[in-house]
């Protein structure tokens, strides 16, 4: 079987409370800092077309910097942290023993959480459950292992209606 590299979906214009709410909390949950950022009365999720690439982890690509400039130069830009919900819906375990990673971290535009540090989203696999959460992208040295894969949006397919 051919692994994915790709996915899209669309989303309605939800709340974060709303999308989460609707998950299969057995298979999918949205767990620390991002749910605490995701359950905010103000957080809205566009009606929108999502498309994501994977850019898998190879030696030698250490750092969420020398990805984001790999991926920049391949056209892909920096995405909205808000991507990270359709991208906890649209994956799937097998999605993640097919790409053979535990993380996948969701190439968005770093954010600061409560304590300053600054993070990205990430879902991990961990016994067939899907979970959102943070991962610190702010202290120096921070190095990525072979069992982190990278999604990205790609921007060309990013449309709003």
């Amino acid at each position: 079987m051919k692994e994915r590299r790709e996915w899209s979906i669309e989303t309605e214009k939800c709340s974060g409370k709303d999308f989460i709410a609707a998950l299969d909390y057995r298979k999918k949950r949205v767990v620390d800092f991002a749910a605490m950022r995701f359950n905010r009365d103000e957080f809205v999720l566009d009606k929108i077309s999502h498309s994501f690439g994977f850019i898998e982890p190879k030696d030698g690509i250490s750092s969420t910097e020398v990805l984001t400039e790999i991926a920049h130069l391949g056209g892909i830009v920096d995405a909205s942290v808000k991507c990270a919900l359709p991208a906890l819906k649209v994956l799937t375990p097998d999605d993640f023993a097919q790409l053979g990673v535990e993380v996948i971290l969701i190439m968005h535009r770093p954010i600061s959480d409560h304590d300053g540090y600054v993070d990205r989203m990430g879902i991990v696999n961990r016994d067939g459950v899907l979970k959102l959460l943070t991962y610190d992208d702010g202290k120096s040295g921070n190095k990525w292992h072979r069992n982190v894969g990278f999604l990205y949006v790609a921007f060309a397919f990013w449309r709003s209606s």
